[in-house]
């Protein structure tokens, strides 16, 4: 529903739409075939991350600008998907002429952050001022901690990334260290309270 939403405001501003993608796998197949001048990207899809698919993106074809439209406001999200490659970051909580707006600002070789988020980021030098739980995580770190706060099982989670149940434990036990966690379920009551907060 949110991609047919976006799909028919930026055709009518005579934007083309030159594929549609459900996962990063999917969009990274129709790369081989087109080559769009911007790509939109959510965070939040199965399989390979967001975070994850704007880094493989911006290594393969840095020709293309990437915007994040996410559900994510919480300026970390912003600070990371810049890092790997972004040039906008719009949240879905802003009126839908923000991402039409954001599109006209990259074209013209700028970046663009929504109001929301700049907000965020310019109050009280947020990343200066906070220990943000997820800043010292991976790409695919935080892809597993989403999960977990998903209430996915560490089967579902291994089948949902295309890995081993062995390396979801390691990275699980990764991140009991990373964030003081005693026990999974400590974790896991961590990463709900986490992603509710963002």
């Amino acid at each position: 529903m949110v991609r047919q939403g976006c799909k028919l405001l930026l055709e009518s501003q005579n934007i083309i739409i030159v594929a549609e993608a459900e996962s990063g796998e999917e969009a990274f197949r129709y790369l081989n075939e087109v080559t769009p001048d911007i790509a939109v990207v959510d965070l939040s899809m199965e399989n390979m991350g967001g975070l994850e698919v704007i880094s493989r993106m911006n290594m393969r074809y840095p020709e293309i600008k990437i915007i994040v439209f996410s559900m994510h406001d919480d300026p970390f999200f912003t600070q990371r998907a810049f890092k790997n490659g972004a040039s906008g970051y719009v949240s879905k909580s802003n009126p839908p002429e923000t991402l039409i707006e954001a599109i006209g600002h990259i074209m013209t070789g700028g970046q663009f952050i929504s109001p929301d988020i700049a907000k965020k980021l310019a109050f009280d030098q947020y990343y200066e001022a906070t220990a943000h739980p997820l800043k010292q995580l991976t790409s695919r770190e935080i892809d597993i901690f989403h999960r977990l706060a998903q209430g996915k099982s560490s089967a579902q989670i291994a089948e949902d990334l295309s890995l081993s149940r062995k390396s979801i434990s390691n990275y699980i036990g990764g991140l009991k260290k990373k964030l003081n966690a005693d026990s999974t379920a400590n974790l896991i009551k961590i990463a709900i309270t986490t992603f509710k907060e963002s």
